[in-house]
Order: structure tokens, then C-alpha cells, then sequence
């Protein structure tokens, strides 16, 4: 199995999360949200055969958004894309992990949750 996504260093014990994934055959794309959080990942997932570890960079980009950028065009594996499209896929993007979520939880047997109206303010 691949677990192609997965924010390892947020759990509260990343190493036993790492060590269950080898465990039971899993090979996992270790996402980080920013370059200082992948230097200090490296040497502990060097550890790991079944880990691959990737700088996630969708938090960066969503910081340096802004009203007067928005239809600055920025280099991206896609090609050229407005600062604009790229947050739009960012949020898109989030659809792809409540989907994942949603699957893994049928698998497991448990009723995934399912969004609503939010409280009253």
C-alpha cells in the first residue's frame, strides 16, 4: 500500500507512526509544511526505507497571497499560473484529502464524518 500524503511530523509521536507504516508494508510520502521543518525531518526519516519525505509549500504560498498579487503568474510544475489559480487548487486540493479520509475510514469500517451547516455565531 501507498499512503501518498501524510504530515507524519504532526502527529503527537512521529517515530511510532513511522515504525507502525514499515510494519505493516507502507510506503508514505512525508509532507512538511515549510523548508525548516524539512531539514530537521531528514535525519529521522533517513531512518526509514519506507518513508520519502517532500516540502509541502502550500502554506508559504497561501501567506504571501494577497489582493494586489493575485494575478501575478508564478512558475509552478503546471507551468505559469496566476497566484490566484494556485490557491484555488490549494483549496480544491483539501476536497482530495477529506476524500481520502472518507475511504480509509469505510475500509476501516468507521462512518466518516460528513460536513454540515456550521454553529450559530
Amino acid at each position: 500500500m501507498i499512503d501518498t500524503h501524510c504530515h507524519v511530523d504532526l502527529y503527537p509521536r512521529p517515530t511510532e507512526v513511522a515504525s507502525e507504516a514499515r510494519r505493516a508494508g507502507v510506503l508514505t510520502v512525508v509532507v512538511t509544511n515549510l523548508p525548516s521543518a524539512f531539514d530537521r525531518a531528514q535525519p529521522h526519516v533517513q531512518q526509514f526505507t519506507n518513508l520519502r519525505l517532500a516540502l509541502g509549500e502550500a502554506r508559504a504560498a497561501a501567506l504571501s497571497f494577497d489582493m494586489e498579487n493575485q494575478f501575478q503568474v508564478v512558475r509552478t510544475v503546471f507551468g505559469g499560473q496566476t497566484r490566484a489559480e494556485v490557491m484555488t487548487a490549494l483549496v480544491a486540493h483539501s476536497y482530495d484529502h477529506y476524500g481520502q479520509m472518507v475511504v480509509y475510514a469505510r475500509l476501516s469500517g468507521v462512518t466518516p464524518p460528513v460536513p454540515g451547516p456550521l454553529p450559530a455565531q
